[in-house]
């Protein structure tokens, strides 16, 4: 869908005629662009924002490039029946179901910080034991880490990318040692989705390489996910990071499984979220006070 979709494939999609499609398109609910040729396309983050927001069900996926198994997804599916198939389609390498019951959630108009909090993480903990059962667990865990990366990238596919020129920026990042993908870009997701502009520079970042990220992007906020124990030196480099993007007039966030263990004192700067959907909600808090001040 690299040069985006023609209004017959949305149309198959979806089991509407084409004129619908052309109609939409006119009236300014769908919008659209030309081809050289002339011909009308509809960029596929739009497509999927008009989907999402009309609570259309897809009857052809395989229009959209995306797999049956978002049809079984719906706005009435339970988020734990999802979680659980979204689980066992990860342990047994199910790559395009895993992505389609991701897609399928959000499509049905759940947020990233419910999809992540609901289905992603619990599902992702339980497999991050399997390495505690000798060779086969750790194959079937680096695996399955492996297949939910791609389904949160395709996530990332369906978000718009409309943030505005003068949004806040935000790097996310996991600590120095810390190994885990998922949890930095499903920080930078939830953000990305209420109107931020994150850069997500991955797992095992130094405190500076974060710091000299958040100077040269001239990001609001540092945000950082603990996915392991923490040790004395990472104690340390998070109180520095604190200190210094405090001096620098930026926020720090921290997020993750062991981040309690900090018992960081309150800052103004300072957020600790225990969740993405608390995350995603200060992130559209400050969104909303900054557009308040330059109304």
């Amino acid at each position: 869908m690299k040069h985006g979709i023609s209004p017959k494939e949305l149309a198959e999609a979806i089991g509407v005629s084409e004129s619908s499609v052309k109609r939409w398109v006119d009236q300014g609910a769908l919008t659209a662009f030309r081809t050289t040729g002339g011909h009308r396309r509809i960029a596929r983050d739009e497509a999927m924002r008009w989907l999402r927001d009309q609570r259309l069900q897809i009857v052809r996926p395989d229009r959209l490039g995306l797999s049956e198994s978002v049809m079984q997804i719906t706005r009435a599916s339970p988020l734990g029946v999802a979680g659980e198939r979204f689980h066992e389609d990860l342990v047994e390498g199910r790559g395009a179901e895993a992505r389609g019951v991701l897609v399928g959630l959000f499509l049905a108009g759940h947020s990233v910080g419910v999809i992540a909090d609901e289905v992603i993480r619990p599902a992702m903990s339980r497999i991050g034991t399997l390495w505690q059962h000798g060779t086969e667990g750790i194959f079937i865990e680096h695996r399955a880490t492996d297949l939910c990366v791609r389904a949160v990238e395709e996530l990332r596919g369906l978000l718009p990318d409309n943030a505005e020129p003068d949004a806040p920026v935000v790097v996310t990042a996991a600590p120095s040692t810390d190994p885990y993908l998922v949890a930095p870009m499903l920080a930078s997701l939830a953000l990305t989705e209420v109107g931020w502009r994150a850069h997500n520079l991955g797992p095992d970042t130094p405190t500076s390489v974060l710091l000299l990220a958040g100077r040269q992007l001239e990001a609001r906020m540092l945000l950082v996910s603990v996915g392991i124990p923490l040790t004395e030196t990472l104690r340390s480099e998070l109180e520095t990071l604190i200190d210094v993007a405090g001096r620098d007039g930026r926020l720090v966030a921290l997020g993750g499984r062991f981040i309690d263990a900090l018992q960081l004192p309150e800052r103004p700067h300072l957020f600790i979220g225990r969740s993405l959907g608390e995350l995603a909600a200060f992130g559209r808090g400050f969104v909303r006070k900054l557009d308040q001040a330059t109304a």
